[in-house]
């Protein structure tokens, strides 16, 4: 079985015993921007990959930036990204 998706939660194999992954705080869009403005990098659980997020970079753009397989784009904003509340930070990988 795959993983599961649901809000503020995320399992491995539901059956018969789910496995506890990781917890999210999750985000309507107004506070997902507030929280992009500060440095933060935003994704969605409707996307399914914690690889693709948004983020703000002035030094870079005066948009919000989609970081989506491997590349940052402008991003198009839909309305279903305005209304999702699955919105969760992605922490940023450290190198050791």
């Amino acid at each position: 079985m795959g993983d599961i998706k649901v809000e503020g939660l995320a399992v491995k194999n539901a059956s018969p015993k789910p496995e506890k992954v990781q917890q999210f705080q999750t985000y309507n869009f107004p506070d997902a921007v507030r929280l992009v403005l500060i440095g933060k990098r935003l994704s969605r659980l409707d996307w399914g990959d914690k690889e693709e997020y948004m983020y703000y970079d002035e030094k870079v753009s005066e948009y919000l930036i989609l970081h989506t397989l491997g590349q940052d784009k402008q991003f198009l904003l839909r309305g279903v990204d305005m209304d999702a509340t699955d919105w969760f930070e992605v922490e940023e990988e450290t190198s050791e």
